[in-house]
């Protein structure tokens, strides 16, 4: 029977934050999915859109594309890892819909992949369905999953990140099936289009669980191996989850193997390893963008020179921002480790030198040409110390106040009396004051982008102290959450008619006959430079 007491998150939550997140889906994404609109913003319309496109028409004649001979004077296909031929979801959803649709599909899908792929991983980690839920928020609608679509191939490979921790803490713990889970994560992980994300999940994942093993060094480890625990290990041994973790990444390589041998052969006769050498690094003023994404400007805006969003953007919303401080000062966390996110914090600024150094001691290390690769594992770090932080700040356990309703009439005489007198006040006057502080800094850097939504979630975030009831200040955090992390995300979803792609160049006709056309280094210099009245006409501009 049904416990009385439960309520619905608690009975269906699974099915329930799936049903929300398709809610979310379909409502940031609503002009794609239900009107005309189609992404287009950088690397999505001048590179991703015409290649995936030609890599299914000659699929679709019975033919591999192994070499695209339509490109510049010829250049490998099935070897270039940014094609994704190995990565199932890229010929099947071509192979299915058209062009347009498929390439909708795969953006949309994997940002809810994503999404799902945290909140299954902080279910994991023993979180309540209502923190797994903020803190899937904080992770799939940061500014930096959100860009990614302009490079759609590092969404895809962000949004396995979660699913890899998922995994590999299944095998760290022994459970069933835990190693096979791991392999096939890393596998499609590294055949969705972004290796070096790969290689940095890999490194993420071992410092995080030497890290574990450290701590909790002092209980017997677990043995390992692929079906039921065998027994408490010897403790002379305690990392034997790295063979296994070994044998994972060992697999996920040989599945990529059928672009990697090519892909190396590529590497060696080319200069595709001179990339190794333009290393971009990430500084203070890229860090500013915690606070106000857009101290830079805003990518629509007149004379923008800033950053390339995806990877250098670290806007989380304020209000996980303000959980991440309260947080520290309280000092709740547990589960996940501090010196671990700073490490991460401190990698994707590369003008700190750190990077510099491990490409010295770690291999392949050199092709990590920019320091904003760390901030996708970094923001899922921040997510999760978030739901650690509000566990602690909506809950009886060193929380505000307790839920009134399970309350005795002397209890709630004592809670109410306390909050005047006791340690409560202090915290509810600590968090309006982290608020204040964290809402008036962003405001200094640079006017809001949107001014009415960026006060209204710091009045939300305001009700998160004034309310008793658990839920109701749950239900004010995300609120703050998604309007500081929502105005800013649809404010970057940038989209154009369908109709630009549909519609060929005006130059096309002039050829009497098939064939190709090549510009002067001149000519490609100005393409590369968007002009116009509105994106629209500049993207025609640059189209032409």
């Amino acid at each position: 029977m049904k416990n009385p007491s439960q309520s619905e998150w608690e009975r269906w939550p699974n099915l329930i934050a799936v049903s929300l997140f398709l809610a979310l889906i379909g409502f940031f994404y609503r002009e794609v999915i239900f009107g005309s609109s189609i992404f287009v913003f950088v690397d999505a319309s001048r590179f991703f859109y015409p290649l995936w496109k030609w890599g299914a028409d000659v699929l679709s004649q019975g033919i591999i594309p192994l070499w695209n001979s339509d490109a510049q004077f010829g250049t490998p296909y099935f070897a270039d890892p940014q094609m994704a031929y190995a990565y199932p979801p890229v010929p099947i959803l071509y192979s299915l819909f058209s062009p347009l649709n498929a390439f909708a599909a795969l953006i949309i899908l994997h940002h809810l992949w994503a999404l799902m792929g945290f909140w299954f991983f902080a279910r994991g980690q023993g979180f309540s369905p209502k923190t797994s839920f903020l803190g899937s928020l904080i992770f799939g609608f940061s500014l930096h999953l959100v860009c990614s679509s302009w490079t759609p191939v590092a969404l895809l490979t962000i949004s396995w990140i979660p699913w890899i921790f998922l995994a590999a803490d299944k095998t760290y713990e022994n459970k069933n099936g835990g190693f096979l889970y791991l392999s096939f994560a890393w596998a499609m992980q590294f055949a969705a289009g972004y290796p070096v994300l790969t290689y940095l999940t890999g490194l993420a994942v071992g410092l995080n669980y030497f890290w574990r093993t450290f701590k909790d060094v002092g209980a017997p480890p677990r043995g390992r191996s692929l079906g039921r625990a065998q027994g408490p290990a010897p403790t002379i041994f305690p990392f034997s989850w790295l063979w296994w973790f070994a044998g994972a990444g060992l697999t996920a390589v040989a599945y990529n193997l059928v672009w990697g041998i090519p892909f190396v052969d590529l590497f060696l006769r080319s200069n595709y390893q001179n990339g190794a050498t333009k290393f971009h690094d990430l500084g203070l003023l890229d860090l500013a963008t915690v606070l106000n994404p857009f101290v830079q400007g805003h990518p629509l805006g007149a004379d923008y020179h800033g950053p390339h969003y995806w990877v250098s953007t670290y806007f989380i919303g304020l209000p996980a921002l303000c959980l991440l401080l309260w947080g520290g000062i309280y000092r709740v966390y547990r589960k996940s480790s501090v010196a671990v996110f700073f490490i991460f914090l401190v990698l994707s600024l590369g003008v700190l030198g750190l990077g510099r150094i491990l490409k010295l001691v770690l291999p392949g290390y050199g092709l990590v040409i920019h320091s904003g690769y760390w901030i996708s594992l970094l923001v899922l770090w921040a997510a999760w110390m978030t739901m650690e932080t509000a566990d602690s700040l909506l809950t009886e356990k060193g929380g505000l106040t307790a839920d009134k309703s399970r309350m005795t009439p002397i209890e709630k005489k004592r809670r109410v009396l306390s909050a005047f007198t006791g340690d409560d006040r202090g915290r509810k006057i600590l968090w309006i004051v982290v608020a204040v502080f964290v809402y008036g800094i962003s405001a200094a850097l640079g006017q809001p982008l949107l001014p009415f939504p960026f006060w209204l979630s710091l009045v939300f975030l305001g009700g998160v102290v004034i309310f008793n009831s658990t839920s109701v200040r749950w239900f004010f955090l995300v609120t703050a959450t998604l309007i500081s992390l929502g105005s800013a995300a649809s404010s970057l979803n940038i989209l154009l008619d369908q109709s630009y792609y549909d519609k060929p160049p005006e130059v096309l006709p002039w050829l009497s006959k098939g064939g190709r056309l090549y510009f002067s280094p001149p000519v490609m210099k100005e393409a590369g430079v968007l002009r116009g009245d509105s994106m629209a006409q500049a993207y025609e501009m640059a189209k032409q």
